[in-house]
């Protein structure tokens, strides 16, 4: 890359003091190739004969102040929840899961699958400590559902378990108080 930069600039410099030499160098390759030159050929000779562009204008004098502040655009899909210890929010994309939060209170605990950033479908299966075992059904991108389910204290997993996500990363571990 840094031969291709190089390269670019030499002749960028070269360029105007080979002004004469232009026409024959095209002429050379129309004679080479039959009398036309392929097409890339001739976006490269384009690209070469150009002359460099002209500098940007500098901005108009004008009030100094503060800089004005872009509104931020929400993003498609569902917000997170705002922090609760009973509810938590599970961002899929590909290939990963991210919470809302690390940790919620036992008890019913909302659980938001949100989808609505991935590209493909993905599945929620909530491994509790024995017995509690919760599956949410595979949901399309965009898409994002939810259930209150009853949490006991412990070490949750939660995996993708659709063929080879969870080896992908789609795994995420939600501790309960």
């Amino acid at each position: 890359m840094k031969a291709l930069v190089l390269v670019a600039v030499a002749l960028l410099v070269l360029a105007p003091a080979a002004e004469g030499k232009r026409d024959r160098l095209r002429g050379s390759v129309k004679v080479s190739h039959g009398g036309k030159a392929p097409k890339r050929w001739k976006t490269l000779t384009t690209w070469m004969t150009t002359s460099a562009p002209a500098a940007a204008p500098a901005p108009a004098p004008g009030p100094t102040g503060p800089a004005p502040t872009a509104t931020p655009t929400p993003t498609p899909g569902s917000t997170l929840p705002p922090p609760n210890p009973r509810s938590v929010s599970v961002n899929s994309t590909e290939f990963a899961f991210t919470l809302s939060q690390a940790t919620v209170s036992a008890g019913d605990v909302r659980v938001q699958f949100d989808n609505s950033r991935a590209e493909d479908p993905h599945q929620l299966s909530i491994d509790g400590p024995d017995p509690d075992f919760w599956t949410f059904a595979e949901v399309g991108p965009g898409d994002v559902t939810q259930q209150t389910i009853s949490m006991r204290p412990g070490r949750h997993v939660l995996v993708c378990p659709l063929p080879g996500h969870e080896e992908l990363g789609m795994r995420a571990v939600l501790t309960v108080r």
